[in-house]
């Protein structure tokens, strides 16, 4: 048919779109307060990527590494902010 090339070609401009928006959002640039929303200013960095992620986090928000743990302040507010069921 005819027209089997314009869905192929809609077909390929959405992949390229959607494509840029993926490399676009990965490579965007951090505000300086977003970096640092952690209230103690205490940002840990991954060991593997060297991404910053606030000190709440058990992964890093990168590459799902898990972080080092920052002794007794992290234990305390994990406890604090577990599950509860009914």
């Amino acid at each position: 048919m005819a027209s089997d090339w314009v869905f192929i070609a809609i077909g390929l401009l959405l992949l390229t779109h959607l494509g840029i928006l993926i490399y676009a959002f990965r490579n965007r640039q951090r505000p300086a307060t977003e970096q640092t929303q952690g209230g103690t200013g205490e940002n840990v960095l991954c060991p593997d990527c060297g991404e910053t992620n606030e000190p709440t986090y058990r992964y890093c928000r990168h590459c799902v590494t898990e972080l080092p743990t920052r002794g007794p302040s992290l234990t305390n507010q994990q406890t604090n902010n577990s599950r509860r069921t009914m």
